[in-house]
């Protein structure tokens, strides 16, 4: 019974920081298109994508919070949870880094994430950023790890 539990911590864990992960790709999106294509848009559509982006904001710091305060209580509750977690991203980016052959880049970035997700186990850390440009997701590792769909 207490793995399973463990299993839906990680989920839960693993489900506000895909919503970070998505909304975080959805503000790249606007930066990009606010740098180079807001020129050529409509006044309306400037309009829709300025709130779209204010929104995204506004969800990616109310999921930011409640990641935290769970993360804060199941430090407290179910530390076993945090750790499994943790690991499951080491162990992520382990297999993703090993796919990485020589891009050092990418190489570099995943060794970084691994070294903050054992922070993240060891207390010092709430989460980790993630680097969504260089990290690709292996969507069936990722099923397999946390139980959701990125």
């Amino acid at each position: 019974m207490v793995v399973s539990d463990v299993a839906e911590q990680v989920r839960a864990l693993e489900t506000l920081l895909a919503r970070i992960r998505v909304r975080n790709a959805g503000l790249l999106d606007f930066d990009m298109w606010d740098r180079w294509g807001r020129q050529h848009a409509s006044d309306q559509e400037i309009a829709e994508r300025s709130e779209n982006a204010q929104l995204a904001t506004a969800d990616r710091a109310t999921a930011t919070r409640e990641l935290e305060a769970l993360v804060t209580k199941l430090r407290v509750e179910q530390p076993g949870a945090v750790a499994a977690w943790a690991d499951a991203h080491v162990a992520f980016l382990a297999a993703f880094r090993a796919k990485a052959y020589d891009n050092l880049t990418e190489i570099f970035v995943a060794d970084q994430e691994q070294q903050a997700w054992e922070q993240v186990k060891q207390g010092e850390k709430l989460f980790v950023e993630e680097n969504g440009f260089y990290i690709t997701i292996d969507r069936e590792l990722y099923r397999s790890l946390f139980g959701i769909d990125p």
